[in-house]
């Protein structure tokens, strides 16, 4: 008997164990993997470290010392592969097609596998393969990057940034300290990253999660950021916020100082050439869009075999409909951006063919993408390299190979950070039962740093340029390497050498753009030399991107009539340059109506800056001025949008016949949610009956359409319910019946009351310094002006009313989560 239960047991026990299949693809070892890369004529790879001496690499970095650095990041995927290690002990696949995350169980127990490590790692016997490393710094918060800053290096591991220092030269930190503290955190695959040296030598960082009040020891009083990219002093002493914001990791400053930045579909987004303080000058102005694609180009081309999961998404026909209804990128198993990240402008000329070309990581299908950097007017484009049409700059056929960072080294060359694993992808994004399948986080033992050189590669010289005197640093400033060049620039700006400002204005004499943004970064050069200096190239011959340098600078100056002057010559010779409008508005604050009324008399091309201008009056709301800008206007016999846009204003200035008080939402109250726990039994059962879809979507248009969208229907003020078909309808209920329960970064409820009388509650479409654009209920948008308005985050309460499990009965709300889960016939 006690044999027949054994016996039994065994049998029970091999029919739970989950399959794993064998056709998932294999690590290799390093010089396997550096086989198996794709690369242009003349450049080759080679290691520079990787595992047993690092593994889960997120950045590298050199120090003035040319000491090497690398950060890691620790913990991604655990949540997700501790919710399926307990899920598997059923013994069952879970083939529920949804998108979930892991329990609160198993993000507890990830939190002690979560952390980052900065480490120092040197060639000892000289092969130019790392052999050493010693750690400086573990259990940080996890680190999405590091730059060298200030003598040490600084790291971002939010909440906080770290500067790590060594004193006394024995290769080990003896200061650690927090510059800086009060960054959002959240989900591992987000935080502040990237801290990338601009060329106005401040140190820029990708945005993470959305923080509080930024604290810091050297910092005069607390920072409260928006949800933008920012930068900071290296000695902590300042950090403030930069227009534009990477949707993923990392971004790229062209030799003129123009900034790319990162998205997940796209090669990059053009950041809007207007810095924030310029925004930030006039506070009646709305800002315009902060940055947007610069290719059209979504297609890459992988060589590397598409992992088992991919494909068997894309060939289940339900997981397929969903995705495809997001873009056909997302259902695609490759082919498509998916991860886009990390770019890099390359400065240097030592890899041939590459000099000022653009490189961004593209993790997920293994590979770097190369486009070339065309000036379009005042922005710039981005397009495939001749020859890569239909292929990669660089590409791998081992499915392994994560690129997530790139890096110019001290020599010239390019630095690949490669997260090397099996799976990269969030664990959330896989279909769970290939997740029990496949495990989420194979090869988190592993990680490697790739170097790409010419086939022919000179003799580097010493990289050591903290041996180096004032005279020797700012002989280096003319290196042929950027890495020289930039670092030089750095140690004599934090050493405040007395030998850099002269070596600036002789380069700027010679006609050295760059040399004129750093002397007025330093305070050496006013903005009327700098406008100027520019208008001795003559307007006629200057480029346009010069133009709008010089719409940004006129409003520094003292002489406000000459500012003026400049302001109306550029307004009717190239107003309609893209962003022309918002760049003379910055600088006519208090000089709007004027300028208006002088346009009207002759207005050539300035139509866009003169609808911008009379918004602006508009919107400020003074009867007495939009009333003489409209006698201004008709007395110059000019007809046109300015003009209407003036008496649309004159009217808006008049009270509301009623004002109507509205509350503040408020959060449901304990006795409020106790009644609604008690309704979700018979709304669970109501889910296990026949719905009725008709009866669902009547509701849905009745109901959510105002705020949602969902089978092409509604309006999407809050998150998107096309792909809900993948939730379980437990978690939906919970959405409805709860709603502020688990509200979704990005779609916190603001509350505004205009100086007019009205209430307004939405969500954030748009923020700058001087506006917020807010999301309405029914689809409509509205910009508010800040100092006309009390605008008030509601934190933590959702806009979606609540009390639906009140109004609603138990088959009503099942009907609404059966018709979101459906899906939609294909037309």
């Amino acid at each position: 008997m006690l044999r027949h239960l054994i016996s039994l047991f065994v049998a029970v026990t091999a029919l739970a164990v989950i399959p794993h299949p064998d056709d998932a693809p294999k690590p290799l070892s390093p010089a396997e993997s550096a086989k198996a890369f794709a690369l242009p004529a003349g450049i080759k790879i080679e290691l520079l470290a990787s595992e047993p001496l690092i593994h889960e690499p997120s950045g590298v970095c050199w120090d003035e010392r040319g000491r090497m650095f690398v950060c890691e990041l620790h913990g991604y995927n655990v949540e997700g592969q501790h919710d399926i290690d307990e899920l598997n002990k059923s013994g069952e696949l879970d083939l529920e097609v949804r998108r979930i995350q892991a329990s609160e169980a198993s993000k507890k127990k990830a939190e002690a596998e979560t952390y980052g490590t900065v480490k120092l790692v040197l060639d000892t016997d000289g092969d130019g393969v790392m052999d050493k490393a010693e750690v400086w710094a573990d259990r940080l918060p996890p680190c999405y990057g590091l730059a060298p800053g200030n003598g040490g290096i600084i790291v971002a591991c939010a909440p906080d940034i770290v500067f790590l220092k060594d004193t006394d030269g024995d290769n080990k930190p003896d200061v650690q300290e927090k510059l800086f503290t009060g960054f959002g955190t959240g989900a591992l695959e987000r935080g502040i990253n990237a801290p990338t040296w601009g060329p106005d030598n401040w140190l820029y960082f990708g945005r993470g999660w959305n923080g509080g009040s930024i604290t810091g020891p050297h910092l005069a009083k607390p920072v409260t950021l928006p949800a933008t990219d920012f930068r900071i002093r290296a000695d902590g002493s300042a950090v403030e916020p930069v227009s534009g914001s990477t949707k993923t990791i990392g971004m790229a400053f062209t030799e003129g100082g123009d900034r790319f930045v990162a998205t997940t579909t796209h090669p990059g987004l053009f950041v809007t050439p207007i810095p924030w303080r310029y925004l930030a000058r006039n506070p009646d102005a709305a800002a315009p869009v902060l940055d947007s694609p610069a290719s059209d180009d979504t297609k890459v081309y992988p060589i590397a075999p598409t992992h088992p999961w991919r494909l068997k998404r894309e060939q289940h026909a339900e997981y397929f409909a969903f995705y495809r209804k997001i873009s056909l990128s997302d259902a695609a198993a490759s082919g498509y951006f998916t991860s886009a990240c990390s770019p890099l402008v390359y400065h240097d000329s030592m890899l041939p063919g590459l000099h000022g070309h653009y490189l961004v990581c593209e993790p997920a299908q293994n590979l770097v993408h190369r486009s070339e950097i065309i000036r379009d007017g005042t922005r710039l484009r981005l397009q495939r390299v001749k020859g890569e049409e239909h292929s990669e700059f660089l590409a791998s056929r081992d499915a392994w190979f994560h690129p997530m960072s790139l890096a110019t080294t001290p020599d010239g060359c390019v630095a690949i950070v490669d997260f090397y694993r099996e799976i990269i992808e969030d664990y959330s994004a896989i279909p769970r039962h290939l997740q029990q399948q496949y495990g989420v986080i194979n090869g988190r033992d592993r990680g490697r740093i790739w170097k790409l050189v010419p086939e022919t590669k000179p003799k580097s010289a010493s990289i050591n340029l903290a041996a180096l005197d004032d005279a020797a640093l700012v002989k280096e400033l003319s290196s042929d390497l950027s890495w020289r060049r930039r670092t030089a620039q750095r140690m004599l700006i934090e050493q405040k050498s007395p030998a850099l400002v002269p070596e600036l204005r002789q380069r700027m004499d010679s006609g050295d753009t760059q040399a004129m943004m750093m002397l007025s970064d330093l305070g050496e050069l006013s903005a009327h030399d700098q406008a100027m200096r520019l208008l001795k190239m003559g307007r006629g011959m200057m480029p346009e991107a010069s133009q709008f340098s010089l719409a940004l600078l006129a409003g520094d100056f003292t002489d406000q009539d000459a500012g003026s002057k400049l302001l109306l010559g550029l307004a009717r010779d190239h107003g309609d340059l893209r962003w022309m409008d918002a760049a003379i508005a910055s600088s006519a604050h208090k000089r709007e109506r004027a300028i208006l009324s002088d346009l009207a008399r002759a207005p050539s091309k300035s139509a866009p800056v003169m609808t911008n201008l009379a918004g602006i009056i508009a919107a400020r709301g003074d009867e007495k001025e939009i009333t003489e800008s409209i006698a201004a206007l008709e007395a110059a016999s000019f007809q046109g949008k300015a003009l209407e846009v003036l008496k649309l204003g004159l009217e808006d200035t008049k009270p509301l016949a009623s004002k109507v008080d509205v509350p503040a939402p408020t959060a449901p109250t304990a006795e409020q949610i106790a009644g609604w726990e008690k309704r979700v039994p018979e709304v669970l059962a109501a889910l296990k009956q026949k719905p009725d879809l008709d009866a669902g979507k009547v509701l849905f248009q009745s109901i959510c359409a105002a705020c949602h969208r969902s089978h092409g229907m509604g309006f999407t003020v809050g998150p998107d319910l096309d792909a809900e078909f993948q939730r379980a309808p437990e978690v939906i209920l919970r959405d409805v019946l709860f709603p502020s329960e688990a509200a979704r970064p990005g779609y916190e409820t603001m509350m505004v009351k205009t100086q007019r009388g009205e209430t307004l509650l939405g969500i954030t479409a748009s923020d700058s310094p001087t506006s917020l654009t807010l999301h309405l209920p029914g689809g409509v948008e509205r910009t508010v002006l800040r100092k006309r308005a009390d605008i008030r985050t509601i934190r933590n309460v959702s806009l979606m009313p609540a009390g639906l499990g009140d109004a609603l009965k138990p088959d009503q709300i099942a009907n609404i989560i059966a018709f979101l889960r459906s899906v939609p016939k294909a037309p």
